[in-house]
């Protein structure tokens, strides 16, 4: 009876050692499922880059003197991921573009900043119906016509793009020894003090709020705030934990977080080695400065901004609910820009536009600060993200955005 019962028991035991595997196997199975939406290094170089595809845009770059090295990621199904560097990654001393190669993605900052918007909206923190004085009471008097969120995510509110005498203020503080930190309350005042080409307090003579467009850098400044407000956080650290840490973005971080990476792309030089190429990359300190001005600086790997843009345009990643994506373009007509008659806006901001007229393309192209220039964006049809990162030549510099349409083209024509 004995040896019976010690049987069963052991008989009892193993059984439920399977179980609690075969259990523990499903949540490793299910974890595994879930984390296979992130993407890192490893998958944007999950197949080698199209060889014809790197000749191409090889022959492309070698037409623009003034862009000595790019990082190109593109994702589509029937392929995947891949990357490819290209060129320079830094004229003196010469060195190799690599593919994590981290850059100044200058206004792309906009865009993730109206993503976490999009957040706080999930969260219930903040409605598109609400006036923006609801959340930012100090500009009740300020932005005439009572725009609410959604028009400021419209740039129908009238808003200067940015007020010139703002820049003209950042450049007297970027000698600065340490970091100058501005206040929202300065950043106001730069608006209301703006009378200048055809705007008044910083807005547009005859503007109607809601029927009219005019793109507003200031307005995504704003939209930060509401952001942090909402949350009682600095934008900074909201990005961090609801953005690029969910996502798996070890390479996207705001300037002061961390120091200068190793495999920053540094464009022109820096000093090292030419004393005839002037000062082109900005000092840790100056980036702080300006930051602080314009709501954030971000820096981010070609891979990382691929995976972003797939994260916030495709349902199956769960990233943001489908009922959000599917219905931006009436909660947020266009996130960060563009014009609302589908044509394209060749400056900042996000574009929703007819792309060589083969269907809808969310797209981001935006300027560095001084050396770099980015552009990322997801082909709702034709289900293909490009993000492409370069450096630049300041004193050559005229056509990089140019650049970027046209490798967009090559890829869209190699890939459908």
């Amino acid at each position: 009876m004995g040896n019976e019962t010690s049987m069963i028991q052991n008989n009892t035991i193993k059984i439920f050692s399977r179980f609690v595997c075969l259990f523990a196997i499903l949540i490793l199975s299910a974890c595994s499922q879930n984390n296979s939406n992130k993407v890192n290094y490893n998958d944007c170089q999950s197949i080698s880059f199209p060889a014809t595809l790197k000749n191409q845009i090889t022959s492309k770059l070698s037409t623009y003197p003034d862009i000595p090295g790019a990082v190109v990621a593109v994702y589509h199904p029937s392929v995947g991921y891949s990357i490819a560097s290209f060129g320079l990654s830094n004229k003196f001393p010469s060195t190799p573009m690599p593919v994590d190669a981290v850059f100044d993605v200058g206004s792309v900052m906009k865009l993730i900043n109206w993503i976490a918007l999009e957040k706080a909206f999930e969260e219930g923190k903040v409605s598109y119906l609400n006036l923006i004085s609801q959340y930012i009471p100090e500009l009740a008097t300020v932005l005439p016509g009572n725009p609410t969120v959604q028009n400021l995510t419209q740039h129908s509110t009238g808003l200067i793009d940015i007020p010139p005498s703002a820049l003209t203020d950042l450049l007297t503080h970027l000698g600065d020894a340490a970091p100058y930190t501005y206040t929202f309350s300065e950043a106001l005042g730069f608006l209301q003090n703006e009378d200048t080409n055809g705007f008044t307090n910083g807005i547009k003579d005859g503007f109607n709020v809601g029927a009219h467009w005019n793109y507003s850098t200031w307005g995504a400044r704003i939209g930060a705030e509401i952001v942090m407000r909402s949350e009682n956080k600095d934008i900074k650290e909201i990005v961090r934990t609801k953005i690029f840490s969910p996502l798996g973005l070890k390479s996207t971080f705001h300037m002061g977080f961390v120091d200068l990476p190793t495999k920053l792309a540094q464009g022109y030089g820096n000093d090292q080695g030419d004393p005839n190429e002037p000062q082109e990359f900005w000092e840790l300190s100056q980036y702080q400065t300006a930051s602080s001005l314009f709501g954030g600086n971000i820096w981010s790997s070609a891979c990382d901004l691929l995976n972003f843009s797939t994260a916030i345009s495709q349902p199956e990643r769960e990233f943001l609910k489908p009922e959000t994506i599917l219905n931006r373009t009436q909660s947020l007509l266009l996130i960060g820009g563009g014009q609302p008659n589908n044509t394209i806006y060749q400056g900042r901001g996000v574009m929703k536009y007819s792309l060589f007229n083969t269907g809808d393309f969310w797209i981001h192209a935006g300027a560095g600060l001084s050396s770099h220039s980015s552009v990322t964006g997801y082909h709702e049809s034709k289900k293909l993200a490009i993000t492409i990162l370069t450096n630049l030549d300041p004193d050559l510099i005229q056509n990089d955005y140019g650049l970027h349409f046209e490798v967009m083209k090559i890829i869209d024509d190699f890939f459908i």
